[in-house]
C-alpha cells in the first residue's frame, strides 16, 4: 500500500465536501462496509428465493407500484399470508 500511497499522493477525491486521497477513501468505504455487514449479520437472517423465470420482474413491478422495495414487498406478503404472526 505504501507504493500506492506514493503513486496517488497528489490525487484527491471529494467525499462529502472534504478532500480525501484515494487510499483513505478506500479505507473509509471498507470500514463502512464492514460496519454494515456486522450490523446486518447481527440483526437479519438471509433467505434465498427462487422464482420461475420472469416472475421476479413482475414482483419487482408490483413492489415499485406501491413504492416499496422488493424485499419489503415480499416480507409484507409473507406476513399477510401468515396472519401477521410475529
Amino acid at each position: 500500500i505504501q507504493s500506492l500511497e506514493r503513486d496517488y499522493k497528489y490525487y484527491y477525491f471529494i467525499i462529502r465536501g472534504e478532500n480525501v486521497n484515494p487510499i483513505d477513501a478506500k479505507r473509509k468505504l471498507e470500514a463502512q462496509y464492514k460496519r454494515q455487514n456486522e450490523y446486518n449479520s447481527k440483526n437479519y437472517e438471509r433467505v434465498s428465493l427462487m422464482l420461475p423465470f420472469g416472475e421476479r420482474e413482475k414482483v419487482r413491478s408490483a413492489a415499485s407500484a406501491e413504492n416499496m422495495s422488493l424485499n419489503a414487498y415480499i416480507i409484507e406478503a409473507i406476513r399477510e399470508k401468515m396472519g401477521n404472526i410475529e
